[in-house]
């Protein structure tokens, strides 16, 4: 076997064990999805730990799973542990760096939990100016926008805030039928649970 043909058959191994990776952490996620959005409706997100475990395995076996990260963080923090709620942010962004999701996300968290609003302004201005920023939900982006147009009110551009809010009202006002821009209220308190 020449070198070329070891290291194609390496790279096609590589390809084919990540891909049954991602594969389990798609079917583990697809387990605990309807649990944690039907089973556990009626409990508050703090009040979710079972499923800890089996996200950080999702984490592990693929790192490019967003979701995974946005939810384990806020889970986390809400539960009291800001510190290594930020962190599963920060991990979630390092692994995803066009992921729009996971930079508004962090940027609310430093925002809001951690009171680092440079920080924040650091994770908006990344997923605006990158043409590579990835939204796979219109109201993701909604949401998104409307969190970097606070980051941006925070440092002092209300220009810019202004404009991002222009911007997530009209993305709002495209399909009200789908209600972009809404949240989870699993306990059904009023108070969105993530």
């Amino acid at each position: 076997m020449t070198g070329g043909t070891a290291a194609l058959l390496g790279r096609t191994g590589f390809a084919y064990l990540y891909g049954l990776r991602s594969y389990a952490a798609a079917m583990l996620w697809s387990t605990i999805d309807p649990v944690y959005h039907e089973y556990y409706a009626d409990q508050p997100l703090t009040e979710q730990v079972q499923l800890i475990p089996t996200v950080r395995i999702v984490q592990l076996l693929d790192p490019q799973f967003e979701q995974s990260y946005y939810i384990a963080a806020w889970m986390i923090a809400r539960r009291g542990d800001v510190a290594q709620g930020l962190e599963v942010s920060r991990t979630g962004v390092e692994n995803n760096p066009a992921s729009g999701l996971l930079r508004a996300s962090y940027a609310q968290m430093l925002l809001t939990l951690g009171h680092q609003p440079k920080a924040a302004l650091a994770q908006a201005d990344a997923a605006l100016s990158s043409p590579d920023t990835v939204w796979y939900t219109d109201e993701d982006r909604c949401e998104g926008i409307a969190i970097f147009a606070a980051v941006y009110d925070l440092n002092g551009d209300s220009a810019r805030a202004d404009e991002l809010r222009a911007l997530s009202e009209a993305l709002r006002d495209v399909d009200p039928v789908q209600q972009i821009g809404g949240s989870h209220d699993h306990d059904g308190d009023g108070v969105p649970d993530h």
